[in-house]
Formats: structure tokens, C-alpha cells, sequence
């Protein structure tokens, strides 16, 4: 039996109006991950700004997610499947190590199609 592909998550508080992913660098947002400690977790080498952050679903509803870290978290959260552009790199904070999903991050993602809020 062939590997399962993975599904890759964007998760924000942006909408998305075109068809790429951009970091923050590229785009002037704020992340939403790490909220006042943003600059900390920068210094502490955590967070790179210069990158798009996605996670593989493992195949479970978008919701297992929702309010349960501080990247799903919060009014507004927007999700979207992406196609992760450039390689793939582990994600830099320790603690999305040992986890049911897998963190990773990449220069930017296409985007597939919102996935939350569910469209009707």
C-alpha cells in the first residue's frame, strides 16, 4: 500500500485574496502564532518570519485544530489547503516537534481552496 500524501494547512487570521501564501516579511502582516512574545520567539530562533508555516492534517477534519494551539485560536481563523512551494523545512520550534500533525515550513504555498470557514 502506497504512503498516504500529505494535506498541507495554512491556518490565519487573514483572508487570502490571491492565489500564493507570502510570509509576513513579504507582506507586512503580523503572525498571529505567537501574539506580544513574537519578538522573543524570533531572538530564540522559534519563528522565522521569511517563511509560511503549514501542517499535514493527517487526514483528520480541519476542527481537531481549531482552538486547540495558539496558531488555530482566536475570531476569524481562516484555513486553506496549500501546495507548500520550495522545500520543505522542519518547523523551528521545538515544542510542534512531537505532535499527531506534522509542522513544517516553506518560502510560500499555492493555494488549493478555503477550507474553514466550511463554504456552503
Amino acid at each position: 500500500m502506497a504512503d498516504r500524501e500529505p494535506v498541507w494547512l495554512h491556518f490565519t487570521p487573514h483572508e487570502i485574496a490571491g492565489p500564493l501564501v507570502l510570509p509576513p516579511s513579504e507582506t507586512g502582516s503580523t503572525p498571529s502564532s505567537w501574539g506580544p512574545s513574537l519578538a522573543d520567539a524570533t531572538g530564540r530562533g522559534q519563528y522565522r518570519g521569511d517563511r509560511v508555516y503549514v501542517l499535514d492534517s493527517r487526514g483528520l477534519h480541519v476542527r481537531t485544530f481549531l482552538g486547540s494551539y495558539q496558531f488555530s485560536s482566536g475570531p476569524g481563523i481562516n484555513v486553506y489547503e496549500v501546495e507548500p512551494i520550495g522545500p520543505l523545512e522542519a518547523d523551528p520550534d521545538p515544542s510542534m516537534r512531537d505532535h499527531y500533525f506534522t509542522s513544517r515550513c516553506c518560502r510560500s504555498a499555492r493555494v488549493v481552496r478555503q477550507v474553514w470557514p466550511e463554504q456552503t
